[in-house]
C-alpha cells in the first residue's frame, strides 16, 4: 500500500514516514499543501494522512473538489431522548459531535454539510459530500442505503481508523443489519418520534429507530464484545482486507468499504457477526480458523 504524508512540521512528518515505512509500507512525504497536492496527482496513493491546518492552503483544500472526506459527528441516543423528554430544543447546527476533537473541529469547517439525524448524523466535505448526506432523514434506520454509510458503500469509500479499534469503524456492519432482510436477527428498537432542527434550520419531525441496548450489549464496541473484536480483527486482517499501520505512535487501520461488506454478510450467513459470543458458537462456526 502506498501512503502520502502532508505535514508542515518535518519533525513530525520524518516520525511518521519512519513508522510507516518500518510496517512495509510505501510512503511518500510533503512539507506543504501545495506540494502535497502535486505527490498526490502524481503518485495516485492509496491513502493520505493529511494535516488539515496547513500554512497557505490548509488539508481541506488539498482533498480538492475531486475528493470526498465523511467523519461520524454522532451523539449518545440515550442523551438525545433524554434531552427530548426535557423539552430541549435538538439542532444539529451546534451540537457538538461526542466523536473526537478532530471530528469536532471537521464539522466547524467551512463547506462541510452534516446529515439530517438527530443522535447518527455524519459530516461531509468535498465532491460528493452533498449526495453522501442529503438522504439521511428518508428511512428511520440509522444505516439504511441512502444513508451516509450506504452511500459510502455505493461509492466503494475507504474507512480509515487512526488510534481506535475496528470496533469503531464498522458502521458497514448496521448497513448490513439495516439493508439485508436475511440478517440473522433484529437488532432494532421500534421506532418512536423525534423534533429537531437540522443543519439548514429547517424543523423535522420523524420516526427514527435506535440499536436496542439488550441486543447491543454483546455487540464489538461493547466489553463483551472483546472477544468478537478480537477474532474479526484477526479474520480481516488474514483476509487481506484489514490493512494496518502505524500513525504517530498510534496503531491505525484502512478497509475498502465493499469488500468489507461482502465479507461481513459471507461471514453472516454462517452465523457470524459483531455479536457473537463464545458461548453462542454453533457447529457451523465454532472453528473460528475457518471462518
Amino acid at each position: 500500500m502506498k501512503i502520502l504524508i502532508v505535514e508542515d512540521e518535518q519533525d513530525i512528518a520524518e516520525l511518521i514516514t519512519y513508522n510507516l515505512r518500518r510496517e512495509g509500507y510505501l510512503v511518500e512525504c510533503a512539507l506543504s499543501g501545495e506540494k502535497g497536492l502535486s505527490k498526490a496527482r502524481a503518485e495516485l496513493p492509496d491513502l493520505i494522512i493529511l494535516d488539515i491546518m496547513l500554512p497557505e492552503m490548509n488539508g481541506l483544500d488539498v482533498v480538492t473538489d475531486e475528493g470526498t472526506v465523511i467523519m461520524p459527528c454522532f451523539n449518545s441516543a440515550e442523551q438525545v431522548v433524554k434531552d427530548m423528554k426535557s423539552g430541549k430544543q435538538l439542532d444539529l447546527r451546534d451540537m457538538k459531535s461526542a466523536t473526537g476533537i478532530i471530528t469536532e473541529t471537521f464539522r466547524t469547517q467551512s463547506g462541510v454539510c452534516r446529515s439530517s439525524h438527530p443522535f447518527s448524523s455524519v459530516c461531509a466535505w468535498g465532491k460528493q459530500a452533498e449526495y453522501i448526506v442529503s438522504g439521511h432523514a428518508t428511512h428511520e434506520h440509522v444505516c439504511h442505503e441512502n444513508s451516509p454509510v450506504g452511500r459510502l458503500v455505493e461509492l466503494n469509500g475507504k474507512v480509515v481508523g487512526i488510534g481506535i479499534p475496528i470496533a469503531q469503524g464498522l458502521g458497514v456492519a448496521h448497513y448490513l443489519e439495516d439493508t439485508w432482510d436475511k440478517f440473522p436477527f433484529n437488532v432494532h428498537t421500534s421506532p418512536f418520534e423525534v423534533s429537531y432542527i437540522d443543519n439548514e434550520g429547517n424543523p423535522v419531525k420523524r420516526l427514527v429507530s435506535r440499536y436496542d441496548p439488550y441486543v447491543s450489549r454483546t455487540r464489538i464496541d461493547y466489553p463483551e464484545g472483546a472477544w468478537i473484536g478480537e477474532k474479526l480483527t484477526n479474520h480481516l486482517t488474514n483476509k487481506g482486507i484489514l490493512k494496518r499501520f502505524t500513525f504517530g505512535d498510534v496503531d491505525s487501520w484502512i478497509m475498502e468499504a465493499v469488500p468489507l461488506y461482502n465479507e461481513l454478510k459471507r461471514l453472516a450467513e454462517k452465523g457470524v457477526t459483531m455479536y457473537l459470543t463464545e458461548d453462542r458458537l454453533t457447529d457451523q462456526n465454532r472453528d473460528v480458523s475457518n471462518w
